[in-house]
């Protein structure tokens, strides 16, 4: 049967994994956006563990360039959003910050 296949598969090594890819409508948060941003001095790491301490905060990212961090957040409403983004902006820590709504997203 093709589930004793995949188990013989995943037993050998082949299959390491599985993944689901949901189309943009399934999300149940309606509010989500890309914050990217800058940090005083090598506090990186510092912030990495404030933001993901923050139910808001689906993902953070290094990178180079202008930003230190991109963070992914999500909220219920743009009220959530605006309280969650004014708490993450009032961390010591982060001297610049810019902000943007996803408003679509686009697979290939």
């Amino acid at each position: 049967t093709v589930q004793h296949r995949i188990t013989r598969m995943q037993n050998a090594g082949v299959i390491t994994g599985y993944t689901i890819t949901v189309g943009p409508g399934a999300t149940t948060t309606p509010v989500r956006a890309v914050m990217a941003i800058a940090v005083e001095g090598g506090v990186a790491r510092d912030v990495v563990r404030d933001l993901h301490s923050r139910p808001c905060v689906i993902a953070v990212h290094s990178t180079n360039g202008k930003w230190d961090i991109i963070a992914e957040l999500q909220a219920e409403s743009l009220e959530d959003f605006d309280r969650e983004l004014n708490s993450i902006r009032a961390l010591p820590r982060i001297s610049a910050s810019e902000t943007n709504l996803l408003l679509s997203t686009y697979r290939g």
